[in-house]
């Protein structure tokens, strides 16, 4: 660990009740140990020297019959282990007290710095990130900022690459509606248009730029790549997306401006793509707040119906209230508006959410979301003597197996149902999807 964390190493000795104890080097007169603080002390110093089994006996003779030895030995193995620069098995034995004991921030501290060491920025991050969003931070003296600045400041070009399974009930947006209404006549719905299940593959690459300007201000850029194949419709999706703008931090806050730009081709026709302007802002209010805020507006086309083309104005925001690095709670609320050339594909949308991150001991963490959205259109929609009206409300489960890992990736599966009733019958959708992926973030 390193000497920025050192002012949190006492809250680890209170939380697993170290006694005193005397402790003595052959021919040296005997110590005594009388606080916590003491005898932390004194084992990272026989570490540091490289007496390695010293720091070994020194804890081992602490209350051996209490509930936390066991957490106590291992600790100390994490900072032998980071002694002798093997980093990596210093962030295992970390995980591994994190995997029972979910709640012990110091563990998590050495965790993020076991990581940083040994080059895995993006995990290191999360870890620091959560830490600060709990009010750790602000009890170390703003040493988990530093390092996550430290992260940006030593890697000015990231490159992440994904590769997902996605099997659904709904791989082609369609209804289990057989009619469509047309004045009072009914229509059958062709096949094409209804409910197909199937598995996808999703595969992409995403490319992070930080120029650095001054201690607080920053040029952000990112390029995101993606392809999503769907063999059971014969369907390929190519994605792309950037973004470049200034991040200026503060104290307590950061704000992030952007230009951005995106397209999509549908089995190699262009069929999609916009240019826009957005900001992200980020707040951290009070102890153990996190709040979000995120508009954005965007100028779209749609090569192969022109109808559709617009302008969309979004706005998002999001509140967390941490309970600890390991949990928070998530309120979530939003608007999106598009004025379209055809009247009837404008719309004007409200939505509101929940949501709620845990990690729970046996190396489980879950994040869960639902939210609630009502879209409605103006004019009316063909066939009908009134504007289109949906209803939507989507349930999302994220699962994370933090104890199984391979070649430093954990196993991860995103459960999503949503539900769209619309009076529009070819919008009346359902679908349950899952994605299944292994993840360094966790």
């Amino acid at each position: 660990m390193t000497g920025a964390f050192r002012p949190f190493l006492v809250a680890l000795t209170l939380a697993l009740g170290l006694p005193s104890v005397s402790l003595a080097e052959a021919g040296a007169p005997t110590i005594r140990i009388e606080t916590n603080q003491q005898v932390i002390a004194l084992v990272r110093l026989l570490i540091a020297e490289g007496r390695y089994d010293e720091a070994r006996a020194a804890i081992a003779s602490w209350q051996p019959d209490h509930p936390d030895a066991a957490i106590r030995r291992a600790y100390v193995e994490g900072l032998i282990a980071s002694g002798q620069g093997d980093e990596m098995r210093a962030a295992g034995i970390y995980r591994a007290i994190l995997v029972e004991r979910p709640e012990l921030e110091l563990a998590r501290m050495e965790l993020a710095g076991a990581l940083y060491r040994a080059g895995r920025d993006g995990a290191a991050r999360g870890q620091a990130e959560r830490l600060i969003a709990a009010g750790v931070d602000d009890r170390t003296g703003g040493s988990l900022q530093r390092l996550v600045r430290s992260i940006d400041d030593r890697r000015p070009v990231r490159v992440r690459g994904f590769l997902s399974v996605l099997p659904s009930t709904n791989v082609n947006g369609g209804t289990d509606n057989e009619t469509v209404p047309l004045g009072d006549l009914e229509a059958d719905i062709d096949e094409e248009s209804r409910r197909a299940s199937g598995i996808g593959l999703a595969a992409g690459a995403q490319i992070l730029g930080r120029a650095k300007l001054s201690e607080e201000t920053a040029i952000l850029s990112d390029l995101t790549l993606e392809a999503r194949r769907w063999e059971e419709i014969d369907r390929t999706l190519l994605l792309g997306s950037a973004r470049i703008g200034i991040d200026q931090r503060f104290d307590r806050a950061s704000v992030y401006p952007y230009l951005s730009f995106g397209a999509q081709a549908q089995d190699g026709d262009d069929s999609y793509h916009y240019r826009g302007i957005g900001a992200e802002l980020n707040v951290r209010a009070g102890t153990n707040w996190r709040l979000f805020a995120a508009p954005d507006w965007r100028d779209e086309t749609f090569p192969d119906t022109p109808d559709r083309d617009g302008r969309t104005l979004s706005f998002s925001v999001q509140a967390d209230r941490f309970g600890g690095a390991d949990r928070f709670v998530r309120l979530i609320a939003g608007y999106s508006g598009a004025r379209k050339e055809t009247e009837r594909y404008s719309f004007d949308e409200w939505r509101v959410g929940l949501g709620a991150y845990r990690e729970f001991p046996s190396g489980i963490t879950l994040y869960g979301q639902s939210f609630y959205a009502e879209r409605d259109y103006e004019g009316d929609y063909p066939g009908l003597s009134e504007p289109q009206s949906d209803r939507r409300t989507e349930l999302l489960a994220t699962l994370t197996k933090r104890d199984v890992v391979i070649a430093g990736f954990a196993p991860q599966i995103t459960l999503t149902h949503s539900r769209n009733r619309s009076n529009a019958a070819f919008d009346d959708t359902r679908a349950t999807t899952a994605e299944v992926r292994l993840t360094r973030d966790f």
